[in-house]
């Protein structure tokens, strides 16, 4: 019975964390992959990751970037669903 209840417990507890962690806001993502600057980021963010050595630090860098781009694709969503609704209307 006390098995039970902290697996349970345990089940509860890592889905309540995984909701929380779904609110976090994205980072500002900056200039877009439709941007004719864009290539100068992705240089940028790849010196960044050359001239870091630190494991972890590397690793949090690279969970930065994945946040970045998700924000990026975010903004291009956002972007083509109110251009298509702008066709829409029209």
């Amino acid at each position: 019975m006390i098995q039970r209840i902290l697996i349970i417990s345990i089940i509860i507890f890592f889905a309540a964390t995984s909701v929380f962690a779904q609110f976090q806001p994205l980072p500002d993502p900056g200039a877009t992959p439709d941007s004719s600057f864009y290539f100068l980021k992705t240089w940028r963010e790849q010196i960044q990751l050359f001239f870091t050595f630190d494991a972890d630090k590397k690793a949090k860098q690279y969970l930065h970037l994945a946040e970045v781009r998700l924000a990026e694709y975010q903004k291009m969503l956002n972007k083509a669903l109110i251009d298509d609704k702008r066709i829409d209307l029209n």
